[in-house]
């Protein structure tokens, strides 16, 4: 990569003796990009060598050491394991047979007698060493999933070195994205969690692509007499990855700390860009390159593997629905919403329902994900739970963006008597809130007291899972949902006509698995659709979801939208 190809000898150049003037001319800028360009794919890079010399058979491409060798070591950290350590092995061995594959394909010139012989044989114990390596690692363990994204950047790589493109900053990265992908299964096998391996891999591409663009925006400003705006862009960019990683840990994707990972890179491309070092210090700005990327590596693998402040995971044994008295979910309230995030479609029906200026209410609210959104695009919000912690929560992030929205602490069954004579335009019961209500008569009592509460021609929307015919002993696994603390696996088993049994598995990154078991209300559309009108309000037909599908009886969920009349 371009961070340390600064100290590669130049047999016959001018570069070193003239890198002290600051009036590069064009011929000497271009050396100069020559020697600093880094090709920093495996093996890719033309090199630059005397005519008489001996190709050497280890990759020339020092920046690409810095980068595979921070991607391994960053996985190896995240998941300390045999199999962890097969693979970086594998993914070393791969790298390394590179350049006496270069060689054998001519890519380094004719190579002097003997070479050739020697090129073979490292590429065969390369390769042997490879699969021996990969397979160890990879063995009683299904392959696919978490090797494709490396495979796919890296055949892309190869096109653009067939292409002769490996040496422009498309290629240069992609290769870095290839560096940090590679990481992925090696965290992976080791038994990392899929979220945690990709994020890792994630974080890694943007500090990599950070390293790149100040490199380059360095060299442009050499190229073009010292001009600064190539230097500020790498800043900008910086700054714009800053504030990407911001946005993920103010959806709790991950902990505060991460907004500092990028930090080290910025202020690297801040000091270039408002104090320019000579042309000669051109290897220190290179090397300087890989040591913010190896800092931002740890601060990420930190990140990764320290659970958030205030969540104990050993203590999440409760019904996850914040609608339960008491959930001991709460303990999952600072990442509830990296478990469920706000889907667009459900902030899409609640944008169509209610103008701006209406009054809104979401009930199970949780940390208000879904109030927040809608305060923002002008609705006035409010939010019920029952759970204190979910609320305390919702209240602190509503104070980061500056929106007021009242939140009431209540059960679905004192809707009524909290919202004091406030009358709504859409009130909405999305997820698994209202099958934690056990009888018929608990709904029809939530469905009037939300008829008591709208305002003429106001909606109520309620959402549950769909079970269909399935008898008794039948059940289905859920998709799993994995946040930076774990993973958990959950199952819907039908208990009888009317009940289901939801077994929660939640598996940390460190200890023994954690069951719990809940009883949900099974309840069909129709037989909810009735108690709706029932209770006077007048609901549309069944959707199968919040982006509006018309249902089916293969539906995994129902939707169903219900209308005050004007009277």
């Amino acid at each position: 990569m371009a961070w340390a190809q600064f100290s590669l000898p130049v047999s016959g150049s001018s570069v070193d003796r003239n890198q002290a003037d600051p009036d590069l001319d064009m011929r000497q800028s271009q050396a100069l990009a020559v020697v600093a360009s880094w090709g920093h794919g495996p093996g890719l890079g033309r090199g630059i060598m005397s005519e008489h010399a001996v190709p050497s058979l280890w990759p020339r491409e020092h920046g690409a050491y810095a980068q595979l060798g921070v991607a391994l070591a960053s996985a190896l950290a995240l998941a300390p394991a045999l199999r962890s350590a097969g693979q970086g092995l594998c993914t070393a061995a791969l790298f390394l047979a590179s350049e006496p594959a270069l060689v054998l394909l001519g890519r380094r010139g004719d190579p002097p007698p003997g070479v050739a012989g020697g090129a073979r044989g490292r590429l065969g114990f390369l390769a042997a060493l490879a699969g021996l390596s990969g397979a160890g690692a990879w063995i009683g363990r299904p392959v696919g999933g978490p090797l494709l994204p490396v495979a796919v950047l890296g055949l892309g790589l190869f096109g653009l070195f067939l292409a002769h493109r490996e040496r422009t900053l498309v290629g240069e990265v992609l290769a870095a994205w290839t560096f940090s992908a590679a990481a992925l299964p090696m965290a992976v096998v080791g038994g990392a969690r899929p979220w945690s391996a990709e994020m890792l891999s994630l974080l890694l591409a943007v500090l990599f692509t950070l390293g790149t663009a100040l490199v380059h925006g360095h060299l442009a400003a050499l190229r073009r007499r010292g001009a600064r705006w190539p230097r500020l862009a790498a800043v900008l960019l910086a700054m714009a990855f800053t504030a990407g990683i911001r946005g993920l840990t103010a959806r709790a994707m991950l902990p505060r700390l991460a907004c500092l990972i990028p930090l080290p890179m910025t202020l690297a491309a801040l000091v270039l860009w408002l104090f320019p070092p000579a042309p000669r210090r051109l290897k220190a700005v290179g090397w300087a390159a890989a040591g913010c990327a190896l800092a931002g590596a740890a601060l990420a693998v930190a990140c990764l593997t320290s659970p958030r402040p205030g969540l104990d995971p050993k203590a999440i044994v409760g019904p996850m629905c914040s609608a339960a008295p008491a959930s001991p979910w709460s303990q999952l309230a600072s990442g509830w919403e990296e478990l469920f995030p706000l889907r667009q479609a459900r902030l899409d029906l609640a944008l169509g329902l209610a103008a701006p200026g209406e009054v809104c209410l979401d009930a199970g609210c949780a940390t208000g994900s879904l109030p927040r959104a809608l305060a923002s695009r002008g609705r006035v919000a409010h939010g019920l739970d029952l759970d204190p912690t979910f609320l305390k929560v919702a209240r602190q992030r509503a104070l980061d963006e500056a929106l007021a929205i009242t939140w009431h602490e209540a059960s679905l069954l004192d809707l009524a008597s909290v919202v004091a004579g406030q009358r709504f335009r859409l009130i909405t019961c999305l997820g698994q809130t209202l099958p934690h209500l056990l009888e018929e008569d608990q709904w029809l009592a939530f469905f009037a007291q939300a008829r008591q509460v709208l305002v003429p021609g106001g909606q109520l929307v309620i959402q549950a899972v769909h079970d269909g015919p399935l008898a008794a002993g039948h059940g289905r696994a859920l998709p799993p949902l994995r946040c930076a603390e774990g993973t958990f696996e959950r199952r819907r088993t039908m208990v009888s006509s009317t009940l289901a049994s939801f077994e929660t598995v939640f598996h940390p990154l460190a200890g023994v698995p954690i069951r719990h078991q809940a009883t949900h209300r099974r309840m069909s559309p129709g037989a909810a659709a009735a108690l709706l009108r029932a209770a006077g309000l007048h609901p549309d037909p069944p959707l199968a979801d919040e982006g509006g599908s018309p249902f089916q009886e293969a539906s995994a969920g129902w939707v169903l939208v219900a209308r005050r009349d004007q009277g």
